[in-house]
């Protein structure tokens, strides 16, 4: 299953809400615990953060749902293991 795609609307508007706040992308980066340049190929949309740090990161900045958020959003989708039934002699 493919990760929900980033859009470049996206991807602008959270650059835009660093420049309009007067951050700097470096310093929210080591603030929690990414490396900058890691954050700049997130922005810049040469990462597509389907794993990673660079998901994390795409989370981090509100670009995707946190996982668990994701899971219920899709249903739980997560299917349970097989029960295996006892055999009787």
């Amino acid at each position: 299953m493919d990760s929900p795609h980033i859009s470049s609307v996206e991807l602008a508007q959270v650059r835009k809400d660093f420049f309009a706040r007067g951050l700097e992308v470096t310093t929210w980066a080591r603030a929690n615990g990414f490396s900058a340049a890691s954050v700049y190929r997130v922005l810049n949309g040469q990462s597509r953060a389907r794993r990673g740090a660079s998901h994390h990161i795409a989370v981090a900045l509100g670009l995707k749902s946190p996982p668990s958020e994701l899971a219920s959003a899709l249903g739980a989708g997560v299917s349970q293991p097989p029960v295996r039934k006892e055999e009787s002699s």
